[in-house]
């Protein structure tokens, strides 16, 4: 009860609630990524597994940089606009999948577009967790497991979705550019819709 009452307690924080739904559905995005990139790359471009294992590496090292990155400039530029840059790239860099797909280019070319989104994806975590746990540090640890428990459950969504859209690569594509757009779309109106709401 304690736990449902710290819980209820945040989510009636409209800024938090708000950067917990920004988190959900670019989560949904990052996860059609997750579930269905080998199956695109082996099946549809004909990579072998080596190939998409370099692939998977580029892009976590690419993740791995932007949340270093992220630390090392924090100081000089806010978490927020760290997250909304990071939510941006994220959906240029999908919608190029999306339109690589379309357009039947190469692979290499949905390659570079997944790394935009993957290192974009570094400053869309770190900034979104920072911004929550801020928003909820009288309940660290209720903050914490709101932000991460809802994010993967909710974006975990991603991964059935892609299948039943065939897991092709415009399938994969459409769901990260809907998911990574709309939390873009959520982390640009949205506190302007809270302010004048007051």
């Amino acid at each position: 009860m304690a736990s449902a009452r710290r819980m209820g307690s945040l989510l009636r924080i409209p800024r938090f609630s708000l950067y917990l739904a920004t988190s959900c559905v670019a989560t949904v995005g990052f996860f059609a990524y997750i579930a269905t990139s080998a199956f695109v790359f082996q099946t549809w471009y004909g990579y072998s597994t080596a190939r998409y294992t370099l692939v998977f590496a580029t892009n976590a090292s690419c993740m791995i940089i932007s949340t270093l990155v992220f630390g090392k400039i924090v100081g000089r530029v806010s978490e927020d606009r760290l997250l909304t840059v990071g939510l941006a790239v994220a959906t240029v860099g999908s919608a190029g999948v999306l339109s690589a797909a379309l357009l039947h280019a190469p692979g290499w070319v949905v390659w570079v577009c997944l790394a935009l989104v993957t290192g974009a994806q570094g400053l869309v975590i770190t900034g979104s967790a920072t911004r929550t746990q801020a928003l909820g540090q009288a309940s660290p640890g209720t903050a914490a497991a709101l932000a991460g428990g809802l994010a993967f459950g909710v974006g975990g969504l991603g991964t059935p979705l892609a299948g039943l859209l065939g897991g092709t690569p415009a399938a994969m594509g459409g769901i990260m550019l809907a998911g990574l757009g709309l939390g873009l779309v959520l982390q640009t109106v949205g506190p302007r819709l809270l302010v004048r709401d007051r």
